[in-house]
């Protein structure tokens, strides 16, 4: 069997349930490759999406991004009363920017085969309970609403296939968030790549 190259890109909760996702789509003739490190936020993954493109050489790509990088917040939130001090989410038309730049980027290496995927939820109850913040983890899960609802409908406007992780880690949040709130749980992990894999599935087979 042939096999085609995915390059996937994003923060620490990419790099969570990449060699899941490896395994699942193996057999089905797909590589999956991606950095080794962090693609960050946004900003910095538009900044380096070229870059991977060039060094991987993709068939197929999917990408996740948030306000901030799932590292930084989950940093942030082990700050505990200081949490709001350590992340500075980019504003909404920088976002916007950036999404555009990586599908550029993206599209230009593997045509239409492109995937976004949503940022996922906080735990709200289990943020609150690091932070010391009761309201800590409403206020997160708001903005990564905002965040999502933007990404969604410009993904549209792209024709970007949506992978929609934030929807399934909402309803299942109890088993698929750890104790912090913010990182994957195995069950998360599972459940993160098996929703990736059926939007690499969707655009393969549209």
């Amino acid at each position: 069997m042939a096999t085609s190259r995915v390059l996937v890109l994003g923060d620490a909760l990419r790099l969570s349930f990449q060699d899941r996702l490896a395994r699942l789509v193996s057999e089905d003739g797909l590589e999956v490759v991606g950095p080794a490190a962090s693609c960050g936020d946004a900003q910095r993954l538009a900044e380096g999406a070229e870059g991977w493109a060039t060094q991987f050489t993709p068939d197929l790509a999917a990408f996740g991004c948030g306000p901030w990088a799932a590292e930084t917040l989950a940093s942030a939130i082990a700050a505990g009363a200081a949490w709001s001090d350590r992340i500075d989410p980019l504003s909404l038309p920088a976002f916007e920017q950036s999404l555009m730049e990586t599908v550029r980027a993206l599209t230009r290496a593997c045509g239409r085969q492109v995937v976004y995927w949503t940022t996922p939820p906080v735990h709200e109850a289990r943020v609150s309970a690091a932070t010391g913040d009761r309201d800590a983890g409403h206020r997160i899960n708001a903005w990564i609403a905002q965040y999502n609802q933007l990404a969604t409908s410009l993904m549209g406007e792209l024709n970007v296939a949506v992978a929609d992780l934030h929807h399934d880690a909402a309803r299942h949040d109890d088993d698929a968030l750890g104790p912090d709130g913010v990182s994957l749980t195995e069950a998360g992990i599972e459940m993160a790549a098996r929703i990736v894999a059926t939007g690499l599935y969707g655009v393969i087979h549209p």
